[in-house]
Order: C-alpha cells, then sequence, then structure tokens
C-alpha cells in the first residue's frame, strides 16, 4: 500500500498514513484534533508521488571509505555526508551519478 503525506490545517504538523489508493484523498484527523489534508507538495519534496520512491536514500559501500579518511573525503566531496563505517550517504540518483564522477568511477547498464 502507498505512504501518502499530510499537512494539519491547525497546527502546521506533517505526517504519513499508509493507506489504499482509493482512500488517499480522504481527510485525516492530526494528533491535535485538526483536520489534514494529503499534501502533494510534501509527497514530492520527500520523493513519494503516489506511493512510488523516486528519492530513495541509501548508504553505499561502494562510494565509502575507510573511516580513519572521513575528513579527507569530506573536503574532496563537498556535501557528503559519511557515517561512522565510512559509508557515503546517497539522497537520490543525481546525487549518486555526480559521486560516481568525482570518484572517477561508470555505471554500467
Amino acid at each position: 500500500m502507498p505512504t501518502y503525506c499530510y499537512l494539519c490545517s491547525d497546527c502546521g504538523e506533517n505526517f504519513e498514513i499508509v493507506a489504499p489508493m482509493s482512500e488517499s484523498s480522504k481527510p485525516r484527523k492530526c494528533a491535535c484534533g485538526g483536520e489534514a489534508v494529503r499534501s502533494l507538495q510534501l509527497e514530492h519534496a520527500q520523493g513519494n508521488v503516489d506511493g512510488l520512491m523516486v528519492d530513495n536514500p541509501r548508504w553505499s559501500w561502494s562510494l565509502g571509505i575507510n573511516p580513519k579518511q572521513i575528513k579527507e573525503a569530506m573536503a574532496k566531496h563537498p556535501g557528503a555526508v559519511f557515517n561512522e563505517k565510512g559509508q557515503m550517504l546517497i539522497r537520490n540518483r543525481q546525487e549518486k551519478k555526480q559521486r560516481m564522477r568525482e570518484a572517477n568511477m561508470i555505471e554500467f547498464n
């Protein structure tokens, strides 16, 4: 079942609900008691369009490095995020392509 984003008109809180497509436009109750409506803008920003994940953030081993080299790698890859294991966070396909170019890697089809 797809996940939909809702925005409360009273408190401004946003939250996700897993629901059948037939109920996607149905208003929902927020935790504050206010009425929340589906927010396509939030879904697009999160990469979720009608339940399909367009951007799928993930930790990459292939673009990762030795944890002792994180400072050096952050200088070479401005804006990159590494975890304590040395894996690089890849937020979306565009960033994957950019980081692969920086590392002189190519992607096979």
